[in-house]
C-alpha cells in the first residue's frame, strides 16, 4: 500500500531581471518517490538542492510545473486552491525553527489545541485535556501548558510543534529540517521521539535534512538530491555505508568522525571527489548537474542525464560511471564506483 506517490515532479520559479525580463529556475526536475504507511523517506542534500521545495509541493504550498502528487489515492495536483479540511488534517508539517512556528503571544495550551479548534471544533475544557495528553506524549508536562514559547528551550518548543501536529492524527508528516537548529543532545532526543511516535501510530514521514547521519538514524530509505534531481536512492544503511554516486560519497565523507586519522583520510577523499575541471565550470543544460564539481566527469556527463541503474544492495544510482553503454575514464571498484571507497577508510 502506498501512502504518498510523487511521480515525475518538476517545480520552476520565475525571477525578475532588469528590463522586465524573467529567468526560469528549475528547482526540482523529474523527481519520483513513494512512501508507505509507517515508513520514513529521507531527502538529503546541500542547501539549494530542492529538498524544501519538494516538501512545500507535497504540502500544497506551491504548484508544480508538471508531475503528480498522489496522497491516499487522491491527486493533490488536481486540486485548485486550498486542500479540503480532511486532507489538511491528514498531512501535517514540522519546520526547522520552532520559535517562528509558534505565536509568541499565546500560551502553549492554546497553541497545541489549535488543530482541535480548526478540525474538530471541541470545547475549551476538552481541548485543554487533549493538549495536556499530547504534551505528555512528547515528553513535556502539564505545567508547560501555561508557558509562553519564549519560556521554553529550543528542544521543548520543537516538541510542542510535534505535539500540535500529532493532535490531528495525521497519516503523513513533512519534517523539514526539524532538528538542524537544535544542539546534538537535543537532536537525539527529538529523533528518538519521532521514531517512537511512528512506531505507535504508523504515521509516514518525509524527512528533509542535510545531515546524513541524522537522516540515516530515522529513515528507512534515503534519496540524495543535487540541483533538484535525485542522483541516488536506496535503503538507508546501503546509501550511508556504501554510497554509489560521487556526490553521495562526498556527502558521507563530509560527516565528521571522532578518529582524527579517518577524518583526515575522509577530507582527502572529499577533496579528490570534488576536483572539478575549471575549463568546464558551467552546469550542463541536459547533462548531469554534478559534472562541474565531479573529478570523474567525462564527455557523456555533459550531454545527457544518466538513467537510473540498479545498485547491488538495493536502490538506484544515476551516474554514467555505471552505464553499460558508456566508457569510463578509469577502473571502477565493485559496488562503489571509485578506486578509494569510503568503506576502505574505516579502521
Amino acid at each position: 500500500m502506498t501512502l504518498l506517490d510523487v511521480d515525475a515532479l518538476s517545480v520552476e520559479f520565475r525571477t525578475r531581471r532588469s528590463l522586465g525580463r524573467r529567468d526560469v529556475v528549475a528547482a526540482v526536475r523529474d523527481v519520483s518517490f513513494q512512501i508507505a504507511p509507517g515508513e520514513t523517506l529521507g531527502l538529503v542534500g546541500e542547501s539549494g538542492s530542492g529538498k524544501s521545495t519538494i516538501g512545500r509541493a507535497v504540502l500544497h504550498l506551491l504548484r508544480p510545473r508538471s508531475g503528480t502528487i498522489t496522497f491516499s489515492g487522491r491527486d493533490l495536483t488536481a486540486i485548485r486552491g486550498r486542500l479540503p479540511a480532511e486532507l489538511r488534517r491528514a498531512i501535517q508539517a514540522v519546520f526547522q525553527d520552532p520559535y517562528s512556528s509558534l505565536d509568541p503571544t499565546k500560551v502553549i495550551a492554546d497553541l497545541v489545541a489549535e488543530p482541535l479548534v480548526t478540525h474538530l471544533g471541541l470545547g475549551r475544557s476538552e481541548r485543554r485535556e487533549r493538549a495536556a495528553h499530547a504534551l505528555e506524549r512528547v515528553g513535556l508536562e502539564r505545567r508547560h501548558l501555561e508557558r509562553y514559547p519564549y519560556e521554553l528551550s529550543g528542544g521543548q518548543r520543537q516538541r510542542v510543534c510535534i505535539a500540535r501536529a500529532l493532535l490531528s492524527e495525521p497519516s503523513l508528516m513533512v519534517l523539514d529540517e526539524p532538528v538542524s537548529a537544535l544542539d546534538v543532545s537535543t537532536q537525539s532526543q527529538v529523533i528518538n521521539l519521532l521514531a517512537d511516535v511512528q512506531a505507535d501510530s504508523g504515521v509516514g514521514y518525509l524527512f528533509i535534512a542535510h545531515d546524513l547521519t541524522v537522516v540515516r538514524h530515522l529513515s528507512h530509505r534515503i534519496a540524495a538530491l543535487y540541483r533538484g534531481r535525485v542522483v541516488e536512492d536506496g535503503g538507508a544503511a546501503r546509501v550511508a555505508d556504501q554510497p554509489a554516486h560521487p556526490y553521495t560519497q562526498a556527502l558521507v565523507a563530509s560527516v565528521p568522525v571522532p578518529d582524527p586519522v579517518v577524518q583526515t583520510r575522509r577530507r582527502e577523499l572529499r577533496r579528490r571527489l570534488l576536483a572539478a575541471a575549471p575549463q568546464r565550470a558551467a552546469e550542463p543544460a541536459d547533462g548531469c548537474p554534478f559534472a562541474p564539481r565531479c573529478s570523474y566527469a567525462f564527455e557523456p556527463c555533459w550531454s545527457t542525464f544518466p538513467v537510473a541503474t540498479p545498485v547491488v544492495g538495493g536502490g538506484h544510482v544515476r551516474c554514467h560511471l555505471y552505464d553499460q553503454t558508456a566508457t569510463t575514464p578509469q577502473p571502477i571498484a565493485t559496488g562503489l564506483g571509485m578506486e578509494a571507497s569510503l568503506t576502505s577508510l574505516e579502521p
